[in-house]
């Protein structure tokens, strides 16, 4: 299932605004299996990514991101439940610093899942192309 441009929490004009933008520039040591994902996460209306890891078989895979305001989140964590991409054990946590910082994102799945990321990745591109 796809989300359309009628789908609840979606704006047209902060889409058309996101696409016109510039394209991201993303680090030059980012982690070659978080590619795609970053990518995709990032031609979300409203998503940055800011940094990310693939897990290397030690942590989880990571993909901290910045999202404008909570309305942009719903795209994302639709792809990201099980029943939608069909891959499990990601989630989206949200954290602050003990300064009380912005919040920050962080989109956490098993370590080395490239399948599941990938997986995730073609879903956000298949809804950003439903966009236009």
């Amino acid at each position: 299932m796809v989300l359309t441009s009628g789908s609840p929490g979606f704006d047209s004009q902060r889409g058309l605004q996101h696409f016109k933008r510039d394209k991201v520039k993303l680090p030059s040591d980012i982690d070659k299996e978080c590619l795609e994902l970053c990518v995709a996460m990032n031609k979300l209306p409203g998503i940055q990514t800011t940094s990310s890891c693939a897990g290397h078989g030690k942590t989880p895979y990571w993909v901290f991101f910045v999202a404008d305001d909570l309305e942009v989140l719903p795209a994302l964590l639709y792809y990201v439940k099980a029943c939608h991409s069909g891959v499990t054990g990601w989630h989206v946590d949200v954290s602050t610093d003990c300064g009380m910082s912005p919040v920050t994102f962080c989109l956490e799945g098993p370590s080395n899942d490239h399948k599941g990321a990938k997986q995730i990745a073609t879903a956000i591109e298949e809804y950003v192309k439903s966009l236009r």
